[in-house]
């Protein structure tokens, strides 16, 4: 049973590198050890899943705002600033 707690927590920490296939996998050899119930594996797997796309979810967006912040301390424009000065541009062309 130790052992099996042990597996779990191993595939709770590495289900934001795993992918669907590779948890189902680890999670049918649990079952087929005897350890799991074919509903419990169902529930784990869904559990996991979800968890590793949260993580991932929560990273892209941890990410994306420390590049952000980094962009404007080193003081690099954005799409957005060189859209604006092309607009710009395009106005005193006019003129």
């Amino acid at each position: 049973m130790k052992k099996t707690g042990t597996t779990l927590l191993q595939l709770g920490l590495g289900a934001l590198v795993l992918t669907k296939e590779k948890i189902e996998k680890a999670v049918e050899q649990i079952m087929e050890k005897g350890n799991i119930s074919k509903s419990d594996a169902r529930s784990l797997v869904n559990q996991l899943v979800d968890k590793g796309e949260k993580a991932e979810k929560e990273l892209d967006r941890k990410l994306e705002k420390m590049l952000a912040g980094l962009m404007k301390k080193l003081d690099i424009p954005t799409q957005k600033d060189v859209n604006e000065l092309r607009a710009e541009i395009e106005k005193l062309k006019k003129k």
